[in-house]
């Protein structure tokens, strides 16, 4: 028996369409299997049932189209896409040949979200068997006035093998319904209404004569309704006599009947999250819009729901710490979350802005209190109303002078002659016709894909932080960078199955922002068929005031900043980062400031011929002022010249913490590509000069980090870091490596800790195609992308563990095009790299 949906009332709404679809013959999707683990010697264990994964998907995705053949609801056009899944266990899968179901089955098995979990409902967990169909619908994000957006739904099983190795497998899928384009409307809907009809019938006049003794029996026809009975007619013919029968006329009176129709129309209002755009606050027009909330006795939003222009930026004011926001509706009594909403969600700090720039509706909700009371609203972003300006226009007439010239016809009188003959002569005339036929050959330069769909590529354009996937950190006993649900499927470590966006340094573990973002401009295009575009990164005046860092301003550097901490930073900064939280040492804080201009590049050549992925090895030895070895090319110098200048390991007190790990110095060869083109998609490379402080803030409660906290003067500095990272979407990786033979590499804790055999790598983030959490950009502008970046930081006297490694991995959200700045910046190089 098929179970009902969770959206089971809105379908009921629609069982009329279901029928005629059915009768119609909507075509059945066929079955297929779909794995959806981090590790293929488990995939059997269970596996999800009836649905068919994108290609090289990870994790594994499935796309339906609104009324598509995949969508099993069979209406188009409602807004949802219904999927057929069951789940299967203990397998013999020939698509997974490694993995052996347990022989003595499983132990138990998990489906997340719990509102799924009839999936394992009657399954035999020491057999090999499937459950029965279960019907999940996901709804499309549907908005009165802006383009819809993909809705998604992300399933997990988890299922604990009884006496076998591997122990776990968890498995993965996301169901994304696409609403249907507007290029693609569904098929008309025939419908049929049948409305009473009034028959008026007048019986004819009958007349009957008789010649020749012929007698004619009128023809009678009776009406009722329904039944006609029809007397047939006689004829008798007598000779001789002739008689004459007088004609009768019967009329029957007529009968008219008016029946009266009465159509009622019933219209249905859609609410997105109890918002109405007719009754919402109207704030068009204003350029900014504060939302406030609170909790009890209220637990709502205000405004609750609000009317504002395309550009305006909202700002929510509270605690997020109590309310969490969230950008999604609540569907039927589901949270269902966007990842593409640029409502990003926020769990800590009292405000957070952000610009709505596209016409749509944009839901958003808290997260502890959405379903218990009501605690949700929706902002309705119209586009800008244009300004008409009337310029009075002065009309100038010049008399014409027009000259007629007499022409003169003559008509030649024409005489016809007509002459009669016999004879009739066809005439036959022959038309030959010339036909020139012009060939024109076009020829069409192909063009390279855009970087949003419907916009020029030279345009300026926007990078805003997202909450992704849960992948094993760094330090991971086992599945590096691999999906996970628990830390069981990262080798049991500790807090390791983290969601994204975070950084590991030294093997800590560090939740990064979401509230991350990147603006770039794009002057001018590439060519065809690379498509790389190079990209600049605003600064502005990279010496202004650092308002984040007030500490590092103060006469004579009392508190140890480094160096280039105390010149300053951008003032009009492409890349910002948010003050974050550090969850070490008792609670630190953490912000990242730009010190100057960046660069890069996007790919979005289709198919795509990029080979993006960054490769960076460090060595802490000193290269000297040239930062370059001695011996190595010039190449590698600083003004391509090898001043044979590097001091001795003695003279750098040593490969210890308190020698060559003690300074900032050191050496950082960057490699771009490894050889192999990228996985299809708009690829991103950027680099930015970028400045880490973290300290131990006095002004927040002890074990926090205070939203937007600045470093002060006299607070404890932990650590200030001169970064050039370069995250990519196409994968990077990154070593401590001996580059000059000194047998000195790293002094200090490396990637993971100073005691792990693996702390100097090469730590390998993957790109899409080998399964890693790197990827690009959709085409379509449907999915965001994931970059990656990894590399070494020589952190010097100042912080504990001298010689670090650190890894950061930061979803996106799909670019969105911003108002254009002008940029142009040259990235300069430096030392260490």
């Amino acid at each position: 028996m098929r179970r009902r949906s969770w959206h089971g009332t809105k379908l009921a709404l629609s069982l009329a369409a279901v029928a005629l679809g059915a009768a119609a013959g909507f075509p059945q999707i066929a079955h297929a299997r779909v794995a959806g683990g981090a590790g293929a010697r488990a995939d059997c264990y269970a596996e999800f049932d009836g649905i068919t994964a994108i290609p090289n998907s990870h994790p594994p995705r499935v796309e339906c189209v609104d009324g598509d053949a995949c969508d099993q609801d069979g209406v188009c056009g409602n807004g949802f896409c219904e999927f057929n899944i069951r789940l299967c266990v203990n397998q013999n899968d020939p698509d997974i040949p490694v993995c052996r179901p347990p022989r003595d089955g499983l132990a138990r098995l998990k489906v997340v979200p719990p509102r799924f979990s009839e999936l394992a409902d009657g399954l035999d967990l020491t057999k090999s068997t499937c459950g029965e169909s279960y019907s999940v619908a996901v709804a499309a994000h549907r908005g009165p006035f802006g383009p819809d957006r993909p809705g998604r739904q992300q399933l997990r099983v988890i299922a604990w093998a009884r006496n076998a190795t591997p122990t776990v497998d968890s498995d993965e899928v996301t169901l994304v319904c696409v609403p249907r384009p507007r290029n693609r409307p569904c098929g008309p809907t025939t419908t049929t209404t049948t409305v009473p009809t009034t028959t008026t019938t007048t019986l004819p006049t009958t007349t009957t004569t008789v010649a020749t003794t012929t007698t004619t029996v009128a023809t009678t026809t009776t009406t009722v309704p329904t039944t006609t009975t029809t007397v047939a007619t006689t004829t008798t013919t007598a000779p001789t006599t002739t008689t004459t029968v007088a004609t009768t006329t019967t009329t029957v009176p007529t009968t008219s009947t008016t029946v009266t129709t009465t159509t009622t129309t019933t219209t249905t209002i859609t609410l997105v999250n109890a918002c109405d755009p007719a009754t919402a606050t109207d704030l068009t027009g204003q350029p900014t819009v504060t939302v406030t909330f609170s909790g009890a006795p209220t637990f709502a939003y205000s405004p609750k729901c609000f009317v504002a222009s395309a550009g305006t930026q909202v700002t929510f004011s509270g605690s997020f710490q109590f309310h969490p926001l969230v950008g999604g509706e609540v569907v039927n009594g589901a949270k269902v979350p966007d990842p593409l909403s640029p409502i990003t969600p926020t769990g800590t700090g009292t405000s957070a802005s952000f610009t709505l720039t596209t016409p749509g509706t944009y839901p958003f909700y808290c997260d502890i209190h959405a379903l218990p009371f009501g605690m949700e609203g929706a902002a309705f972003i119209v586009p800008t109303t244009a300004t008409t300006t009337t310029v009075a226009t002065t009309t100038t007439t010049v008399a014409t002078t027009t000259t007629t010239v007499a022409t003169t016809t003559t008509t030649v009188p024409t005489t016809t002659t007509v002459t009669t003959t016999t004879t009739t002569t066809t005439s036959t005339t022959n038309t030959t016709s010339t036909t020139s036929t012009s060939s024109t050959t076009t020829t069409t330069v192909p063009l390279c894909a855009p970087i949003v769909v419907g916009q020029p590529i030279p345009n300026t354009y926007v990078l805003r932080g997202a909450t992704g996937e849960k992948r094993c950190t760094t330090n991971s006993a086992a599945n590096r960078f691999a999906s996970c649900i628990s830390d069981a499927g990262c080798g049991n470590t500790a807090g390791a199955c983290m969601s994204l966006p975070w950084v590991t340094a030294d093997g800590q573990v560090m939740p990064f922002s979401t509230g991350t973002q990147t603006t770039f401009t794009v002057t001018a295009p590439g060519t065809f068929p690379t498509c790389e575009h190079s990209v600049c990164i605003p600064c502005g005046n990279p010496n202004a005031s650092c308002p984040g860092i007030p500490g590092c301003e103060v006469p004579d550097n009392p508190n140890g900043c480094v160096p280039r901490g105390t010149q300053g930073c951008c003032d009009q900064p492409g890349f910002i980062v948010p003050t974050f939280f550090v969850n070490i040492l008792g609670g630190l804080c953490s912000r990242v400031d730009q010190i100057a201009c960046g660069g890069g590049v996007v790919n979005t050549s289709n198919p795509q011929t990029g080979d993006n992925d960054v490769n960076k090895t460090g060595d802490t030895s000193d290269p000297g002022a040239d930062c370059c070895y001695n011996g190595h090319p010039a190449s590698e110098c600083l003004n391509n010249t090898n001043l044979n200048d590097d001091p001795s390991l003695t003279a750098q007190g040593g490969c210890n913490t308190n020698g060559a790990g003690k300074d900032y110095k050191g050496k950082i060869v960057r490699t771009i590509g490894n050889g192999s083109r990228d996985a299809d998609g708009i690829h991103f490379r950027l680099v930015t000069p970028e400045l880490s402080t973290t300290w131990t803030d006095g002004q927040s409660p002890p074990g926090t980090c205070a939203p937007g906290s600045t470093y002060d003067d006299g607070e404890l500095l932990v650590s200030q870091l001169i970064l050039k990272a370069e995250p990519t979407t196409a994968g990077a990786s990154g070593s401590f490596t001996d580059q000059n033979g000194d047998g000195c590499k790293r002094a200090g804790a490396g990637f993971i800790a100073a005691s792990n055999l693996q702390t100097d790598g090469p730590i390998a983030v993957p790109g899409a195609q080998a399964g890693g959490p790197a990827r690009p950009q959709s085409y379509d502008g449907t999915q965001g992308s994931v970059a990656a970046a990894v590399s070494e930081v020589f952190s010097g006297p100042n912080s504990p563990i001298r010689d670090i490694g650190f890894v950061a991995i930061t979803p996106f959200m799909p670019a969105d095009v911003v108002p254009a700045q002008s940029c142009s910046c040259t990235v300069e190089p430096g030392c260490p790299e």
